[in-house]
């Protein structure tokens, strides 16, 4: 019976519409970014971007931390 039960529930997310700005649920981990009112007024738009992560850049392990701060600090030769 428990089987069952679990096998009716769907998960939701509460996601924004890309368009209005109105809040509306979709099943977790859909593609859609437009809310029902808005998908008919957004058919002959291009389809958006899928977004990727953003990079971190971070410096090679072998960097000097003081060099990188008179960096910083625009100062030369290690004068306060």
């Amino acid at each position: 019976m428990m089987e069952k039960l679990e096998n009716t529930f769907e998960q939701l997310e509460l996601k924004y519409c890309e368009r209005c700005g109105g809040l509306w649920l979709r099943r977790k981990d859909a593609e859609r970014v437009y809310c029902v009112t808005c998908v008919p007024k957004m058919a002959d738009m291009p389809e958006p971007r899928s977004r990727r992560a953003a990079r971190l850049r971070v410096p090679p392990l072998d960097t000097d931390i003081k060099s990188c701060m008179l960096d910083l600090y625009g100062v030369e030769g290690g004068q306060s």
